[in-house]
């Protein structure tokens, strides 16, 4: 039997198509392929269900560097009851040139964010800002599953209908401005590693406390949330920058620093956290030392005092936010103080 025998070597294809045509490679399109579009529909992949989100983007780049505070859960919701304070202009231009005094005072290393005027959640850095209010918070940001999300809501209403404290206050801010640290070192969530600028409240401080305390605490006790701090300082951060990480061991081991007689630290997760005012200490690598605050102080205390309303805000309830959705509950009384 005869077999075949195929050259093996380049110079001899060559030779089998000495004077024929090359053929070349030629570019074939999709339309190509498919045949006229009049004759033949392209099949399509079926549509995903309505309820399909993409997973959670952590990359800290695409959040000014900011860290989740828990890892997501899915179907889990961040809540958070607070009061809202509305800063007439005169306050918003104190606080804007506030930022931008502290701003020349540090290092090209920290970059300040301000929270009372910011891009749009989910929108680049370089987007038009918008104006926000300011926060006191109440609450913790609370994990909180999808099936409970009406029966926070509705419970909030109950208790503080129910409740002989929870009627209408006046609130006003002290002309000092403070430094408070995120992260469970200082009574927050997570690892931290921000430093947040607030004014702390004066004026109804023993109120809110009393609302905490009577209303809020206890039902957050029923639903296995977590409590605010025993002896909270109650503030409203306008700003906030990243601090350096710490070498692991250092961060374990260093010793604190007295800042003055008053807690200086929390606010996660962008205006959404108290702290306790019975410590005193801030991280070794935070830039607001005692000196800084002290000279901010001394030039902005009088202009923060005359910026906020004569006698203050009349505060008439709480906010609840869950995820992106934000409800106000009215206390139980709405008469005027």
């Amino acid at each position: 039997m005869l077999l075949a025998d195929y050259a093996s070597d380049s110079s001899t294809d060559e030779q089998l198509i000495e004077g024929s045509t090359r053929l070349q490679p030629q570019k074939v399109t999709l339309a190509q392929i498919d045949g006229p579009t009049n004759n033949k529909k392209r099949n399509l992949l079926p549509s995903l269900p309505g309820d399909f989100v993409p997973g959670p983007n952590d990359d800290p780049s695409l959040h000014q560097g900011r860290k989740r505070t828990r890892p997501f859960v899915e179907g889990e919701y961040s809540a958070h009851i607070y009061l809202k304070v509305a800063p007439p202009k005169a306050l918003r231009r104190t606080i804007a040139d506030l930022i931008k005094h502290i701003q020349a005072l540090l290092s090209p290393e920290f970059k300040l964010n301000s929270l009372l005027s910011a891009p749009p959640k989910g929108q680049p850095a370089t987007a038009a800002p918008i104006d926000h209010d300011l926060h006191v918070s109440l609450t913790h940001p609370l994990p909180l599953v999808r099936t409970r999300i009406n029966e926070l809501r509705g419970e909030v209403e109950n208790r503080l209908k129910a409740t002989q404290s929870a009627k209408p206050f006046r609130l006003s801010f002290v002309g000092d401005v403070k430094c408070y640290y995120n992260g469970r070192r200082y009574g927050g969530e997570g690892e931290g590693g921000r430093a947040f600028m607030a004014l702390r409240v004066g004026s109804g401080a023993p109120e809110i406390l009393k609302i905490a305390q009577d209303a809020l605490d206890p039902l957050l006790q029923s639903l296995h949330l977590p409590t605010y701090h025993k002896n909270p300082e109650f503030h409203a951060s306008f700003a906030w920058t990243l601090l350096p990480e710490e070498d692991e061991h250092k961060a374990k081991s260093y010793k604190s620093t007295p800042v003055n007689q008053e807690r200086s630290s929390d606010t996660a997760s962008i205006q959404a956290k108290g702290d306790n005012a019975s410590s005193t200490k801030i991280p070794p690598l935070s830039p607001f030392s005692p000196e800084v605050l002290d000279q901010l102080n001394r030039k902005f205390r009088e202009n923060i005092l005359k910026a906020q309303p004569e006698g203050g805000w009349i505060i008439t309830g709480v906010t609840v936010k869950i995820g992106n959705s934000t409800s106000f509950v009215p206390f139980r009384e709405t008469t005027s103080v």
